[in-house]
């Protein structure tokens, strides 16, 4: 277990228990580690013997550095901490001692003058550099063309975050990683040639990047991470090639000007909210090494007109096609054993070669559940079947004509939201409350035009108990 004393984390009982100097700066009893600073002061020198400078020593929810002018760090120190000065705006140079053997991420704000005496850290073209581990650290300086040297094999995480003049960059062929948030927020970015070496791109390496048009993915990468090319909003195409084999939850999220993406067939997980908001989306093929579509998936892709789901999927994830207006049709193949609450488009018309799923009475009936998963057509009265046991989250939400639903016997379990956004919605009748023993919030959320839940008479104390107060002056017992 790593000694506390070089721990660049900190906690809330390390704070409480921490001993402040003379100018408010909180450091560890034995005055190794600093581990906030002061918001008032404007020049500091850090005192001799401290050997760490914590995470967000002087960006934290302690301390925001803003005023902080002037520092001196001492020849001690060994380690200065993720995120130590990021916030110190006005912060104008620092001297990093010949000592320091470890820099966290984001230390330091952009438009910082930086001398470095150590031999492991150098200063190149704007950039910090960790020589040992050939990893870009950070760019200092925010400009709009940046060259990395060819000694470079990693770009670290936030290397170039919030670099927001930052408009064409290269990388070298050396380099094989694009760390986590690498390029996150640089909204000039307009054109980017990832090397063949490259073989992983991390979460939200280019999350932001709105004037970012067009990309190409090398053929040794393998997976597209977590919100890499979130809402990159000018992002017209981009080359998948067949070495990937996951793309992570929210890759391409509000990505609006994507017309078009070829999945290859080396795929066999598209995450939660890969394509939500591809507004420009009009077709796209799944290829048949997919198993999963996961929640929310194409959410909101307002102009999808088709899409083939290939026998190798066996889960549809929630929402994963909700709001897709364009959207006529869908197969639902046998291969199918998990589908998620509210996953299709009111309106489109299911056909299921699943004998697990069915489409009855315009209603998507999970019968190993006895879920009813959702209303596919808008109607102004449902009578729900005495097979049903539990209405899904969501199952009627949006059905704006719905003015009467008849709950049968057999239901145990209302969800959250089902009745959500019904906004013709005035009577519910539940003719056998004793069976109910389940009511999720927000059941009746939007519905203003409810006069009514009715119940058999003697049955207003039990359904009380499952149902929100704001909803007991609805009920009418008959």
């Amino acid at each position: 277990m790593e000694n506390n004393k070089y721990n660049t984390k900190v906690t809330d009982e390390e704070i409480a228990n921490g001993v402040k100097d003379e100018y408010g700066c909180i450091y560890s009893p034995d005055g190794k580690r600093l581990l906030n600073g002061n918001k008032d002061i404007t020049s500091y020198t850090i005192k001799e013997g401290t050997e760490v400078i914590c995470d967000e020593a002087f960006c934290s929810d302690y301390f925001w550095g803003y005023s902080l002018k002037s520092i001196v760090i001492p020849e001690s120190v060994t380690k200065i901490g993720e995120s130590a000065f990021e916030a110190c705006e006005a912060l104008e140079n620092i001297v990093i001692p010949e000592s320091v053997t470890e820099i966290g991420e984001r230390t330091f704000p952009l438009g910082i003058e930086l001398t470095s005496h150590s031999n492991r850290f150098a200063v190149e073209n704007d950039l910090l550099i960790d020589l040992k581990e050939k990893r870009l650290i950070q760019c200092l300086k925010d400009k709009e063309y940046i060259n990395i040297p060819k000694s470079v094999i990693e770009i670290g995480n936030g290397a170039f975050s919030w670099c927001s003049s930052l408009q064409s960059i290269i990388i070298p062929d050396s380099v094989t990683k694009i760390g986590e948030s690498a390029f996150e927020g640089c909204e000039s970015l307009e054109n980017i040639v990832i090397p063949e070496s490259v073989t992983e791109i991390g979460s939200g390496a280019f999350y932001e990047c709105e004037s970012l048009k067009s990309i190409v993915i090398p053929k040794k990468v393998t997976k597209i991470g977590n919100h890499a090319f979130r809402d990159c909003k000018s992002l017209q195409s981009i080359e998948i090639p067949e070495s990937v084999i996951e793309i992570g939850d929210s890759a391409f999220y509000w990505c609006r000007s994507l017309q078009s993406i070829v999945i290859p067939d080396s795929v066999t997980e598209i995450g939660a909210e890969a394509f939500r908001y591809c507004s420009s989306l009009k077709s796209i093929v799944i290829p048949d090494s997919v198993t999963e579509i996961g929640d929310w998936a194409f959410c909101v892709c307002s102009h999808l007109q088709s899409i083939v789901i290939p026998d190798s999927v066996t889960k549809i994830g929630k929402d994963a096609f909700g709001s897709c207006e364009a959207l006529q049709s869908i197969v639902i193949p046998k291969s199918v054993t998990e589908i998620g609450d509210s996953p299709f488009p009111l309106g489109i018309e299911i056909t299921s070669h699943s004998d697990r799923f069915v489409v009855k009475d315009d209603l998507l009936i999970d019968l190993e559940e006895g879920r009813l998963i959702q209303c596919l057509k808008d109607r102004e009265h449902i009578i729900i079947s005495d097979s049903i046991t539990e209405i899904g989250e969501g199952a009627f939400s949006g059905c704006y004509s719905l003015q009467r639903i008849t709950i049968s016997k057999s239901v145990t379990k209302i969800a959250v939201s089902a009745f959500s956004g019904c906004p013709s919605l005035q009577s519910i009748v539940i003719p056998f409350p004793y069976s109910v023993t389940k009511i999720g919030n927000l059941v009746l959320k939007f519905c203003g035009s409810l006069q009514s839940i009715v119940i058999p008479k003697g049955t207003r104390e039990y359904i009380e108990r499952f149902l929100d107060e704001k909803y007991h002056k609805f009920l009418t017992e008959e």
